[in-house]
């Protein structure tokens, strides 16, 4: 069974290695820290989808933990635990807004570092298309981005749930249904508990699925129903619920392939790829990098110049969105004003 990952962090050994011996025992694969900086540490190589953080320990307290997690691991659950009572509802309270704050000021489109022209025009259609709720559709190899692009367009919106991101070609593809949409207890051998899929947990935010070509077939026609339907019916349960999600997709493939070869679903790329613009940035591409503040250490700061990621500089980077049916003719005209490569492979 897939579950995810849980990162312990308590200066007190004992409560630490318990609590992780309950969550093993429950099938969760768990690591143990018992200070802040052994679990900074531990973050630049390893993604934790949930950190269960003690609010009291020495040097470094839960809350400001909290923050650098959120720095550098947005997407992370954090739970503060505490055996003290007299936490001030007022001080978290701040330190959310506080974090929302420099979430928004780390994704600006301003710090997306390129200074090609084709460039340029990638972000000023990402700026454009985050300040609706239409579905995004990415290209791109792996290593360009395509993720950090996924945020910006997220913490530019107006959506105030979270940023769930899903590597669907790292699932087992007969647990993607699941992951995706949860399930009921007893749905399946081993499914001792309900569980929420990511849909659910991406009410109200945004959903980036990355490597959307390697969901199966079958799985496929539950996400066009969740695209058409803002529908989702969770493995095992009779009934349906609605969920307000605004879904971006990822892919490193060409999906008109996947499509000819009878990998995809040409009705759920239509539904994605409603409205294509993509750039192909080969030798004008070189030399760029869309992050302008990869973090290197524990400490703030904002890089704005692009040799502090020369490793991408011999890539090449493509990208394209699409644009949701409701937006009006005019909208869709002005948008694709003075692009010659943007194209519209379909037809209604």
């Amino acid at each position: 069974m897939f579950k995810p990952t849980i990162a312990v962090v308590d200066d007190d050994r004992n409560a630490a290695k318990l609590i992780g011996m309950l969550l093993e025992d429950e099938g969760y694969e768990v690591a143990t820290f018992n200070d802040a900086a052994s679990c900074l540490d531990s973050l630049w190589n390893t993604h934790y989808d949930v950190l269960l953080v003690d609010y009291r320990m020495p040097q470094t307290d839960g809350i400001e933990l909290l923050t650098q997690i959120k720095k550098y691991r947005p997407e992370s659950v954090v739970v503060i635990i505490t055996a003290y009572g007299n936490i001030e509802v007022a001080q978290l309270q701040a330190e959310n807004r506080h974090l929302r704050e420099e979430l928004s000021e780390r994704y600006r489109f301003e710090n997306l570092v390129g200074k090609s022209l084709p460039m340029q025009e990638i972000f000023q259609r990402i700026r454009k298309v985050a300040q609706t709720d239409t579905t995004v559709l990415i290209f791109g190899e792996t290593g360009t981005g395509k993720e950090l692009v996924a945020k910006a367009i997220h913490y530019n919106s107006q959506r105030q749930g979270r940023f769930v991101a899903v590597n669907c070609s790292a699932i087992p593809k007969e647990l993607v249904a699941s992951e995706l949409f949860g399930y009921k207890k007893g749905a399946f051998t081993g499914a001792i508990a309900d569980r929420k899929g990511k849909f659910e947990l991406a009410h109200g935010g945004t959903l980036f699925l990355d490597e959307v070509g390697e969901i199966p077939l079958e799985t496929q026609v539950q996400l066009l129903r969740a695209l058409q339907e803002k529908k989702i019916t969770p493995l095992g349960d009779a009934q349906e619920f609605t969920v307000d999600v605004r879904l971006i997709a990822a892919s490193n493939e060409d999906l008109q392939t996947a499509i000819q070869s009878g990998k995809l679903r040409s009705d759920l790329y239509y539904r994605l790829n409603v409205f294509p613009t993509t750039y192909y940035l080969d030798k004008e591409g070189k030399n760029e990098v869309t992050q302008a503040f990869k973090p290197i250490s524990c400490s703030p700061r904002r890089y704005t110049d692009v040799h502090d990621a020369n490793e991408l500089g011999a890539r090449s980077w493509m990208a394209g969105q699409t644009a949701c049916p409701g937006l009006s003719e005019s909208q869709e005209l002005q948008a694709t004003q003075g692009h010659p490569e943007t194209r519209s492979d379909h037809s209604y």
